[in-house]
């Protein structure tokens, strides 16, 4: 029998076998072995991974954490307090300091000195070489090989080479005419050779012959093969997948559950042996203590230390007014602390809800 938890309305059942839909005989013979293997499976594995995962969870939160909380803090104020002012004294300040008043000037200095240098040294004696000299020899040349070299080189190009070219251009695409129309020739032939002696022996042979061999091995691998596996698949694969899921879900929802009952019941146990027991401790012993302690220590500052200090504050002014004379008005006498309601601890804390 399967383990059914209460569901929330809208949320769908499981598959129940054989009840409404008729799996057969299969999904009947395994369904209760499968169910006992997932109980004795699953539930021990949920169990086990609540059990370290709240381990996990505690280590973390009260051993790991506050270590390295504390660690990070630390870090972060020997950052902040420490090494920040520091770097900024040693390092920031004299980097600053040393680019502002030596670096600066004295680079800036190097960089007018070498313009000045390449300005005068360089720069305006090449203007003046070109602008007064090789400028001219540049544009003599260039006449030069303008009449002596391209001039005669486009009487060349236009009443020699443009004409024997245009014939030998003519003369190449006449032959390359040729070439088409006898390879065009050669490529019909060939075609009607492969359509006569390999396309159309090809075709009959597939017509007659080849596609009912087609036909009959698809007939064959169809009833012999894939009927038996789709039936299988149906009739026995399908079910059992079915059943071996349903199991291990019902074995997963009770293992939640007995979880949820152990953490219950150590919760009720942490309850009745360690809060009530403190929470009454408190109440009866601890609370009472602590308020008759407040009561005492009221009373000594109301009743003895109060009276000793306005004491004291008389005597003075009593020595100042023999000493120096007559003092100015005196402040009148603080008055005594009025009494804190319930005992200075408040009222006693409610453990029984």
């Amino acid at each position: 029998m399967a383990y059914d938890r209460p569901r929330p309305p809208g949320v769908p059942r499981a598959p129940q076998g054989p009840q409404g839909q008729g799996d057969g005989c299969v999904a009947a013979v395994v369904r209760i072995p499968v169910r006992i293997v997932a109980f004795v499976v699953v539930l021990p594995l949920k169990l086990l991974w609540d059990a370290l995962a709240w381990v996990c969870r505690a280590l973390w939160q009260y051993v790991l954490y506050p270590p390295l909380r504390a660690f990070g803090l630390l870090l972060s104020a020997i950052w902040r307090h420490v090494l920040v002012p520091v770097g900024r004294v040693l390092i920031v300040i004299p980097a600053v300091w040393l680019w502002t008043y030596v670096l600066f000037p004295v680079l800036r200095a190097i960089g007018l000195a070498v313009s000045f240098v390449v300005r005068w040294v360089l720069v305006l004696p090449v203007v003046a070489l070109w602008r007064y000299g090789l400028r001219w020899v540049v544009i003599g040349l260039a006449w030069l090989l303008e009449h002596l070299l391209v001039v005669p080189l486009v009487f060349l190009w236009q009443k020699a080479l443009v004409p024997v070219g245009r014939e030998i251009g003519a003369a190449i695409a006449a032959a390359w005419q040729a070439g088409a129309y006898v390879a065009r020739l050669i490529g019909r032939g060939i075609g009607w050779f492969f359509r006569v002696l390999v396309f159309l022996p090809v075709v009959a042979l597939w017509r007659y012959g080849l596609r009912w061999v087609v036909i009959g091995l698809a007939w064959l691998l169809e009833h012999l093969l894939v009927v038996p596996l789709v039936f299988l698949w149906q009739k026995a694969l399908v079910p059992v997948g079915r059943e071996i899921g349903a199991a291990i879900a019902a074995a997963w929802q009770a293992g939640a559950d007995v979880a949820r009952l152990i953490g219950r019941g150590i919760g009720w146990f942490f309850r009745v042996l360690v809060f009530l027991p403190v929470a009454f401790v408190w109440r009866y012993t601890g609370a009472p203590v602590f308020r008759v302690i407040g009561a005492v220590l009221r009373f000594v500052r109301r009743e003895i230390l109060h009276p000793v200090r306005v004491a004291l504050a008389d005597a003075r002014r009593a020595v100042g007014s023999a000493l120096f004379g007559t003092p100015r008005q005196a402040p009148p006498p603080l008055p005594p602390p009025p009494p804190a309601p319930g005992g200075g601890f408040g009222p006693p804390p409610d453990m029984s809800k």
